[in-house]
């Protein structure tokens, strides 16, 4: 027979040529499709084990091949003389044997091999087992990984959330912090408002002035007037105002140039006596102004 290329096959575990033909088709349908080369083998085409005898290039050349080596064992069988009629039975069996698996249809069409799919070709129980615990496996692994991909995606959403979530509290601590930020500014600068508002109705408010004394006169004086509790007062204000240092010494020698100038420092001594004998101003006859020192030391 002439058979295009692509309707012969090779088996998979016999290796084994196998021809596929469209029997169930008219003879002449079935050269048609052989000499169009178009087709592609059915399931219900028959199989038949086969020999490629010789390939050809065209469907021509292929029957006048075939054609030819019919011609060629038609008379060699002439040329042979039969013995016997068990002998020309014999000779016509292995004659129609040798047409269905020998004289096999040369190929025409394509070069290149095109492989028929799996149903084309009848496999063995084995095979099939094979086949069956392959597609299995694969199905499980496919089923596995799909799997696999929908946890993955579950925690990509848990994680998306949860960050959604941390977020979201972030947000609301940065917007309570910015809240008491603002309180405690507003706090502050009331803080501030009212300190500067404090001093200066302090200072609008005190109108008491003070010049360091000069004479001996003017320090008695000055100790008879810080016994009124009201000039006391007013002297007590001023000097905070005015003194300088946080440290006690500091602030009463701040205090001691405030309240005496430098003539009369220098003839002022505690206990009225020098070492050398040389007599002074004593100081500490007059309580109140020592009074006065204390507590402007111990004010910070």
């Amino acid at each position: 027979k002439v058979a295009p290329k692509r309707w012969v096959c090779t088996t998979k575990n016999t290796r084994r040529t196998v021809l596929l033909w469209p029997h169930e088709i008219s003879s002449e349908r079935q050269k048609q499709l052989a000499r169009s080369g178009s087709s592609k083998p059915t399931k219900n085409w028959s199989r038949k084990e086969c020999i490629v005898q010789q390939e050809c290039s065209t469907y021509d050349a292929a029957n006048a091949a075939i054609n030819g080596l019919l011609a060629q064992r038609s008379s060699s069988h002439t040329s042979i003389p039969i013995s016997s009629e068990l002998s020309s039975k014999k000779s016509n069996q292995i004659s129609q044997q040798n047409r269905q698996t020998l004289q096999i249809a040369n190929l025409i069409g394509s070069n290149s091999e095109e492989s028929l799919p799996p149903s084309t070709v009848q496999s063995s129980p084995d095979e099939k087992k094979s086949i069956h615990a392959s597609l299995k496996s694969m199905l499980e692994s496919l089923i596995a990984k799909h799997e696999g991909v929908d946890t993955k995606i579950i925690q990509i959403e848990n994680q998306n959330r949860h960050i959604i979530e941390r977020n979201g509290l972030i947000e609301k601590d940065n917007f309570d912090m910015m809240e008491e930020l603002v309180s405690i500014q507003k706090m502050y600068e009331s803080v501030i408002c009212q300190q500067l508002e404090a001093t200066e109705s302090l200072i609008e408010n005190t109108l008491f002035s003070f010049d360091p004394l000069e004479t001996i006169e003017q320090l008695i004086e000055l100790d008879n007037k810080l016994k009124d509790e009201s000039f006391r007062a007013d002297m007590v204000t001023w000097l905070n105002l005015n003194v300088v240092g946080n440290k006690s010494k500091r602030r009463m020698a701040s205090c001691l140039d405030l309240i005496f100038s430098w003539e009369l420092q220098t003839n002022l001594l505690w206990s009225g006596t020098s070492r050398k004998g040389l007599k002074k101003h004593p100081v500490k006859h007059h309580k109140s102004i020592l009074k006065l020192f204390k507590t402007i030391g111990a004010t910070p």
